[in-house]
């Protein structure tokens, strides 16, 4: 089930119940800004809560700044005038807090470019005005929330290596013979690495031909190797081939597809339907979200950096 409230009633509840206190200008008007929540039990615990919070400001369009002093209170700002307040600063070495507050992250470079990153990452924060690179001192300074924080951390490690660091082995694919679409390819040649792995979420880094490749013929690949029963949840992957690239990639028997891109899955039609997206053509990323042991997990399949992006 689920509650509806303001914003302004919401942080009045959630407030004493996280241990903090939220302040706001009263020019924002929370109290006529409307949102509706799961159900906020009493047993909930903290983070929860804190995440329930974060994502109700997030979808009206407000954040969260954390206090330079941990005494005082929080604060709510539109998202467009966010980036303009004072924000606690992390070092490249300090660790990202576990909360839903948004923090300025400064990267010294070692290997990789800043402009580089700049072009790589533009599109993968929040806010396009929160990252700038500053090529003379090799600095890269990127303001986000600090779970999208976490997210890119991971990618700024991988991609900052010495050039001569290489991947993990991979089995030789086969020898491409002449191709003409890029429908023909092999899928077997694109590099993937799974970058960060929980009980909810999956990041995995592919080349951009690989994602391009799998939208492309994501439905004759499923109708290849995978046999669906369809549910009232998506449909349910009954048996998957054990060679195929689903299994290097992440799903497993008895993983319930909910939605691809935004996609519902409720018939193998609706698989046709994601792979007909015009948007595809421009996309370099990938979703599933799955349902595995009762629980939703996400699948995220990213465009790895490489010399083509720079």
């Amino acid at each position: 089930s689920s509650q509806h409230w303001t914003i302004a009633d919401l942080l009045d509840k959630v407030g004493p119940r996280v241990g903090r206190t939220f302040v706001y200008d009263r020019n924002l008007q929370l109290e006529k800004i409307e949102v509706s929540t799961p159900f906020l039990s009493d047993d909930l615990p903290k983070e929860t809560l804190l995440r329930t919070l974060g994502k109700a400001l997030q979808v009206s369009s407000l954040i969260l700044v954390p206090p330079m002093r941990p005494e005082d209170s929080w604060s709510v700002h539109r998202a467009s005038q966010g980036l303009k307040h004072p924000l606690r600063v992390l070092g490249s070495s300090e660790e990202i807090p576990s909360d839903y507050g948004m923090y300025t992250r400064v990267y010294v470079l070692k290997h990789a470019a800043p402009k580089d990153l700049y072009a790589s990452l533009i599109n993968r924060i929040t806010f396009p005005q929160g990252i700038q690179a500053f090529p003379k001192i090799s600095m890269l300074v990127v303001t986000d929330y600090a779970s999208n924080l976490k997210t890119l951390d991971i990618i700024i490690a991988l991609v900052d290596r010495p050039s001569d660091v290489k991947d993990e082995p991979e089995s030789k694919p086969a020898e491409p013979g002449p191709e003409k679409e890029s429908n023909k390819s092999d899928p077997g040649k694109f590099k993937t690495r799974k970058i960060h792995s929980s009980a909810s979420r999956e990041v995995w880094l592919m080349d951009p031909k690989g994602i391009k490749w799998a939208l492309e013929n994501f439905e004759s690949e499923m109708k290849k190797n995978v046999t669906f029963s369809p549910t009232e949840n998506g449909l349910r992957i009954t048996k998957i081939n054990a060679g195929s690239i689903g299994i290097a990639r992440g799903l497993k028997k008895n993983d319930v597809i909910r939605s691809v891109n935004g996609h519902s899955m409720k018939s193998l039609a609706d698989i046709k339907k994601m792979q007909d997206d015009p948007r595809n053509q421009h996309r370099r990323s990938m979703t599933i979200v799955i349902q595995r042991n009762g629980r939703n997990m996400v699948l995220e399949y990213r465009a790895q950096p490489s010399s083509e992006d720079r």
